[in-house]
């Protein structure tokens, strides 16, 4: 018996989910999670990935808890004459790795004596019990070896199990609720009492000396925690698909790469899914702790007109402060080491300007810092630091799956539907994974409550014709021809079903950087909010930082897909762009103007949260200066007063922590412009204000002195007393 008191019970929890097995172990860890929440112990799980060499580090290591419990959830190998028992671990490339009974104890020697019992969750794991008797485990909870078990078996065997062991049973009777909560769960009852018996028989408790009707944990009364296993804390990360499908293989690949050259350019069409592959990527190895959350950035090009503004926007996403790094070498010898670094839709800065871009990137990754980097474009840079991959459209397999899943069908109900028809559907969305996402979804709400409704012909006849006009437009881009079938279908069922949050949808892409929820009706009035509900319902848009307070939570934003078909939905296509803008320019501004006053704010107050708010600042920043660019030339004045010159001043904040002025020399001389355009004499004064504030060096912009003397007349002029003495 355990007489050893403590404040709660240890348990390591191992997760093995190589990528080359047939099952995924995901879901049964939040079936685990779930089935712990509601235990009245004092316990915590600590996840950890079974990778051989972390897992005997960890257990080597001086400075961790001490662990009551070994639980180890993945998968087991059915014994054979060669191999007598094996669990598979996780090797560096995400495959399968075997660990026989030998090498199972040696990479656990670090914790021998210290695990009072083990629970081994995959099939025939009672024939590697004996490499847990070999480090000092007494008592083994294991399945059969010659068999596998039903995953649902198993997660109900944990929850009566952990139920009764947690809040002071004894070993053997904490054993038997287990196999008694199997006969009682839902989804096992569905199969059969035969199955249930069957599944029940596979269950071993199997001890080494001590009885196990002697044997229990110290408890003491609390609550189970089993913390999440370490994710980026990055808002690019906020959102992902439900499952990710069909591109295992595609991982192993990416992963072989990054462990071999550190860097990989991931390349494919429109829609097929570089950007979610790279951030997969990216959670796996945050879970399995090669970076920490922090240390993962994502820096999107996509709006990057050139290398300069790469770097720039690189810089802060690795947290230096751009105009500190006016150059490569300047980054290079600035980088913190150990980054892991996502560099987003890169093709458009390839075709402007691959060469300096490739520089860049060349200077990046071999930089003393040793970062990781992964490139995601439609276009390969061509570094030799950077090995590409492409990844091609889905199998077909892994396309009805997706689309199963999507459309919140069971496999049971996909059965109906005929093959022919899921092989047409998929051959007019290209097999790109966010085409089929989004038809799914769109299919599934026609189909409303008729859960009997399978009928997948009229959702065809449909993009039979998208498909056609689409496919014969000279005029649309090939790279997003394909994905633009099912944009399309999901736009004309909006349109069908409110034609004001199809307008409403349009012209959400004159902001490139995206527009918050919260802006919405301030801009477009109170019936926005209406509207946009309806568009999120077609999943037409994508929300990011949806975990900030309000009102800078909820970012919607198009992909660049939806949003070059969307610039085509304007009244007169994308040469209506001028005219949309004209329209609502004046709001846009006022709102903006009031908008960046209260990110500047929130940035002032941001403390240690400086870098998160300056990432939160920036992402907006491609949609603001869209409407600047174009207010310097259109904006009429109001009483010789005008928006732009002021709203250009007051992003000093941001520009002082995403770039040197010397690359927004431009842009402040066209503010000027616009002010002296106007007589906006306030404007002025302001413009000039902020270059003062920026600290220009002479050496940065011709002139400089001259902009602050040519500022101390105007600010008399005005009487701003206090603007004369910041000059």
């Amino acid at each position: 018996m355990n007489s050893a008191a403590a404040a709660s019970t240890n348990t390591l929890l191992l997760l093995s989910d190589p990528l080359d097995t047939p099952i995924s172990i995901v879901n049964d860890l939040l079936r685990l999670q779930d089935a712990l929440r509601d235990i009245q112990a004092a316990a915590r799980f600590d996840p950890r990935i079974a990778e051989p060499d972390s897992v005997q580090r960890y257990l080597n290591s001086g400075n961790r808890p001490r662990y009551d419990v070994l639980h180890y959830l993945g998968h087991g190998y059915r014994p054979t004459e060669r191999i007598k028992g094996a669990l598979a671990f996780e090797d560096a490339d995400l495959k399968a790795c075997p660990l026989d009974r030998e090498r199972l104890a040696f990479t656990l020697k670090g914790g021998a004596g210290e695990f009072k019992l083990a629970i081994v969750s995959a099939c025939h794991s009672e024939s590697v019990a004996e490499s847990f008797f070999a480090v000092g485990v007494k008592h083994v909870v294991a399945i059969e070896a010659d068999h596998s078990v039903y995953e649902v078996a198993a997660i109900a065997f944990c929850r009566g199990f952990y139920n009764s062991l947690l809040t002071g049973n004894f070993l053997d009777k904490a054993f038997q609720a287990g196999r008694e909560a199997i006969f009682n769960d839902r989804a096992m009852r569905r199969l059969g009492d035969k199955a249930a018996s069957d599944e029940v028989a596979k269950f071993k408790l199997l001890s080494l000396g001590d009885d196990a009707a002697q044997f229990r944990l110290s408890v003491t009364e609390g609550r189970v925690e089993m913390p999440p296993l370490p994710t980026p804390d990055h808002q690019a990360f906020d959102q992902q698909p439900k499952e990710f499908i069909g591109r295992n293989a595609d991982l192993i690949e990416l992963f072989v790469k990054v462990n071999e050259h550190r860097a990989v350019v991931v390349t494919g069409v429109s829609g097929v899914g570089k950007t979610e592959l790279a951030k997969q990527a990216a959670r796996r190895l945050t879970a399995r702790r090669r970076f920490d959350p922090a240390d993962v950035c994502f820096a999107s090009l996509v709006n990057a007109k050139n290398a300069d503004e790469a770097r720039s926007t690189i810089a802060l996403a690795l947290g230096l402060k751009p105009d500190a790094t006016p150059d490569n070498s300047a980054l290079r010898r600035q980088l913190p080491p150990h980054k892991l670094l996502i560099a987003d839709e890169a093709e458009n800065l390839i075709h402007n300007d691959g060469k300096k871009f490739r520089d860049l990137l060349e200077t990046l990754i071999a930089a003393p810092g040793a970062p990781t980097v992964i490139v995601t474009s439609q276009t390969n840079p061509n570094t030799a630091f950077a090995p590409p991959m492409e990844i091609t459209r889905l199998s077909e397999v892994a396309g009805f799956e997706l689309f199963r899943v999507n459309a919140a069908l069971t496999p049971e109900q996909l059965q109906p539907i005929r093959r022919e028809d899921l092989l047409e559907l998929l051959e007019h969305l290209g097999r790109l994974p966010r085409a089929i996402e989004l038809i799914a979804r769109v299919w599934a709400r026609d189909r409303g409550v008729n859960s009997d409704n399978m009928d997948l012909q009229p959702l065809l006849a449909k993009l039979r014709q998208d498909h056609d006009l689409v496919m014969a437009d000279p005029d649309y881009p090939d790279q997003f021809k394909s994905v633009t079938v099912g944009v399309k279908y999901a736009y004309d069922r909006l349109s069908q079903r409110n034609q004001a949050a199809a307008g409403l949808w349009a012209q959400m892409a004159l902001f490139p950087g995206g527009i918050t929820k919260s802006g919405l009706p301030q801009i477009f009035g109170t019936e926005a909010d209406d509207l946009c509900r309806e568009i999120e319902r077609q999943s037409l848009v994508e929300a990011s930082f949806t975990h900030w307070p309000a009102p800078f939570n909820n970012l919607l934003e198009l992909p660049t897909p939806f949003r070059h078909f969307a610039l085509r939905r304007l009244p007169g296509g994308e040469a209506g762009k001028a005219a949309a803008q004209q329209a609502i320019g004046e709001k846009v501004l006022s709102y903006y103007s009031n908008w960046v006053s209260l990110l500047n704010g929130m940035f002032e107050r941001s403390g240690d949260s400086m870098a998160a708010v300056a990432n939160r600042l920036e992402s907006e920043l491609p949609g603001i200066e869209s409407w600047l660019d174009w207010a310097y030339d259109h904006e009429q004045p109001i009483n010789n007063r005008l928006f732009a010159p002021n709203l250009t001043a007051s992003l000093r904040n941001v520009y002082l922590i995403t770039d040197a002025l010397r690359q927004k020399a431009e842009r402040f001389n066209r503010a000027l412009a616009c002010a002296r355009r106007a007589s906006d004499l306030s404007g002025e004064a302001n413009v000039l204000q902020a270059l003062g504030d920026l600290k220009l060096r002479v050496a940065d912009l011709a002139g400089a002195r001259e902009s602050y003397e040519a500022a101390l007349p105007i600010f008399r002029k005005i009487e701003d007393r206090l603007g004369e003495a910041n000059v």
